[in-house]
């Protein structure tokens, strides 16, 4: 089925202008054909409540929202925490080396849902709040829970990939993102506004790295809190003057997908910045963007996209909180 586009976007179109700034995306996304089909998933592969695809995604939400990640993890649980995120960044890392100029974003979808099966994982976006694919990929100025369809990937496309992966009773998640190279015809074509496109892109993705880096770094003090992870992200982003969407730096994740402690814009002693203690796993996955921060909602109900057709960058990992700092479960960037 096809999703209409909102009329708040059509200010996406190439020379939109913010704040005297232009920042328009050459190649604006618009939504194309998805398959509807389910995924299969081997019933002796262990789910999430939400899998069960007879609630609706009203009750998931109401069920969602009052969802918590329990006690801290114990010794047992950080070892299948480890092995979960091993798992997730294997995947993450294959569906990024197939972003290649013609592929289809639904073809992505389909190997990266078999190699999550096939290591006897369940990709967790799958029946999430009725989401129908087993990743999330989100180009250009699409910033969120962007559907794989059949559009091709285009050359100099700014893409993020999200994965996430349940096994054994825990969740793990990791963001990427990556500039989509082009063949020889494109690469001729350099000299002129696509060097300068590649510029522009090539600052934002390094600043959304720094940015996760930073937080991570920040979660490893003695006495961090949620609000003080949350001020690195922002630190970062104003020094290299961008905004951050929806004021969110991550969240909690382990027995939930999605859970507290919220990684919000909260001073370190707000009554909303909890403090991170040994045993919690946090997902920090902030998404940084050119120009406005806020968001249009196309209607299949879950992709978002800014309103002026600034271009986003989504880096990510899942950390363990522990006694001597944050713990990448999700390995390092490669």
């Amino acid at each position: 089925s096809f999703a209409a586009r909102p009329l708040v976007h059509l200010s996406s179109a190439p020379g939109a202008k913010f704040e005297g700034c232009e920042i328009g995306s050459p190649y604006p996304i618009v939504p194309h054909e998805t398959s509807s089909a389910l995924r299969h998933v081997d019933s002796g592969i262990p789910k999430p409540w939400y899998a069960d695809t007879s609630m609706s995604s009203d009750e998931q939400a109401e069920q969602d929202d009052v969802a918590t990640c329990g006690s801290l993890l114990g010794a047992d649980q950080i070892r299948t925490a480890r092995e979960v995120g091993r798992i997730t960044r294997e995947v993450a890392d294959h569906a990024v080396s197939l972003l290649r100029e013609g592929v289809t974003t639904g073809a992505i979808d389909e190997i990266v849902h078999n190699g999550i099966i096939s290591r006897g994982a369940y990709p967790s976006l799958l029946h999430y709040r009725g989401f129908h694919k087993s990743l999330a990929l989100n180009i250009n100025e699409v910033v969120a829970l962007g559907l794989p369809d059949w559009r091709p990937i285009e050359a100099g496309d700014v893409i993020s990939v999200v994965v996430a992966c349940f096994m054994d009773g825990l969740h793990c998640k990791v963001c990427e993102t990556a500039i989509t190279a082009g063949g020889e015809t494109q690469a001729e074509e350099v000299a002129g506004d696509s060097s300068d496109r590649l510029e522009r892109s090539d600052r934002l993705l390094q600043a959304a790295r720094d940015a996760v880096d930073e937080a991570i770094r920040e979660a490893s003090k003695t006495g961090a809190t949620t609000g003080d992870v949350y001020a690195a992200i922002q630190f970062v982003a104003d020094l290299h003057g961008y905004r951050v969407v929806k004021r969110l730096g991550g969240l909690g994740i382990g027995t939930e997908f999605q859970c507290a402690p919220y990684v919000t814009v909260s001073g370190s002693q707000s009554s909303d910045s909890s403090r991170l203690e040994p045993g919690t796993m946090l997902s920090i996955d902030p998404i940084l963007v050119e120009g406005h921060s806020a968001c249009a909602h196309w209607s299949n109900g879950f992709t978002s996209c800014t309103v002026d057709g600034g271009m986003g960058a989504q880096f990510g990992a899942t950390v363990l909180i522990t006694e001597g700092g944050a713990e990448v479960l999700t390995s390092t960037r490669t």
